[in-house]
């Protein structure tokens, strides 16, 4: 259960820094091929007002004043060297779609192919192509004009920074790892240490309440033998049943925890062990007025312990002996890849819904103590680890009346 539980922290604890780390890397990445991707428009924009080619009387904002006052010229769509340094080109299309003007200032590709890239864009508006390139669709009385700029230069430090910050989360990922191997032992002493104890309490205690079990009962043969069946001794009996049932069940749980190996996990057939035991029981529910109904699949065949399954379908059986009402229906059968096993009997439950605590240590709900129904609450935590250790799933809810447990296999 500390390895699990070391684990389930291990892996908890590296989603979240993962998830925290993809966050600020999204963020960053966005925030910077948005800059880029502003830029590349803020260059679109002087292109288009120059026609579908850089005007050359456009005014650079502050170019001369910070060459006189001896400050670097501005940069980015502003520079005065933009109009030499970008590479792009302008194909303008008629109302037939035929190119009636090409604007070439990239030497990437020949007219033929930009006539041709441009035809391709022609049906957006606008946005990236090809990766590196952006482009802007737009008319006016000439026509249908499709603007596309070379952001090569531009983009490639974005990537850089892309491709850096990747390798920053997968090494920070790798650190944190290496941490919380060491952080989760530390984390979970405490837990580990209250596991022991509680482990002894229980081994102690189980061996301790034997001993009385045994001498309480051999004194009730005694008083039987001697002064016959009373009403005294049949409930010194039943007490000591439910004593004895407990000790089971404890010694069964530790053997549960201790014991985590796969080593007795055999091929057997399910089915005939379902039927075998069903059949078992079948007497104690007529004797106690009831009905077992049961649909068990065929030729159903399970690789695991098979005496944790056999223990697994005792508790299930007992448990609708002891609680149900009327009648109790058990259903085996293959659903795609795993076996389900349901067990569902008629109860007094106050509403519809899930049950999970009943597969709490000790637990046992209002409406059973209403009852007043013998019980140990402990039979179905076993279960429940029995269920965990062959890597299955169980729950248990109010459905329409009935109490219903469901393993999945």
């Amino acid at each position: 259960m500390i390895n699990k539980l070391r684990k389930k922290f291990i892996i908890t604890a590296m989603l979240s820094v993962f998830a925290l780390l993809l966050v600020i890397l999204a963020v960053i990445n966005f925030v910077n091929f948005s800059i880029v991707s502003d830029e590349a428009d803020k260059v679109l924009d002087r292109i288009i007002a120059g026609g579908g080619a850089f005007a050359q009387s456009m005014p650079t904002p502050g170019f001369e004043q910070g060459w006189r006052e001896g400050n670097r010229p501005p940069i980015g769509p502003n520079s005065p060297e933009l109009a030499a340094t970008t590479r792009y080109f302008t194909v303008t299309f008629d109302q037939n779609g035929a190119a009636t003007m090409v604007d070439m200032r990239m030497s990437a590709v020949d007219q033929a192919e930009a006539v041709a890239w441009a035809q391709t864009l022609s049906d957006g508006k606008g946005g990236w192509t090809r990766t590196y390139y952006r482009y802007r669709v737009w008319t006016d009385d000439m026509g249908t004009h499709v603007t596309v700029i070379d952001q090569n230069r531009e983009l490639s430090p974005s990537y850089r920074v892309l491709i850096a910050s990747a390798v920053g989360v997968g090494l920070g990922l790798v650190v944190t790892l290496l941490a919380l191997v060491g952080i989760s032992k530390a984390a979970v002493a405490p837990i580990e240490q209250s596991d022991r104890r509680q482990k002894r309490f229980i081994r102690d205690a189980a061996f301790e309440i034997k001993n009385p079990i045994t001498i309480i009962d051999a004194n009730r043969h005694i008083l039987e033998t001697r002064d016959g069946q009373s009403e005294e001794t049949k409930a010194i009996d039943k007490e000591v049943k439910r004593l004895t049932r407990l000790v089971q069940g404890l010694d069964s749980l530790l053997l549960l925890e201790d014991v985590d190996d796969k080593q007795n996990f055999k091929a057997f057939d399910l089915s005939a062990l379902t039927q075998e035991l069903c059949g078992a029981y079948a007497k104690s529910f007529a004797d106690s007025g009831k009905e077992l109904k049961t649909h068990i699949g065929e030729h159903l065949e399970y690789v695991g312990d098979a005496m944790q399954i056999g223990e697994l379908l005792d508790i299930a059986l007992e448990n609708a002996l002891t609680y149900g009402k009327t009648h109790a229906m058990l259903d085996l059968a293959r659903e795609g890849e795993r076996l389900v096993l349901t067990v569902a009997n008629d109860a007094d439950l106050d509403e519809d819904g899930p049950l999970d605590s009943v597969f709490e240590r000790f637990y046992r709900s209002e409406e059973v103590q209403r009852s007043g129904v013998v019980g140990t609450g402990i039979r179905l935590s076993v279960a429940k680890e029995i269920v965990d250790k062959h890597g299955g799933r169980i729950k248990a809810e109010s459905k329409d009346g009935h109490f219903v447990l469901k393993v999945e296999l």
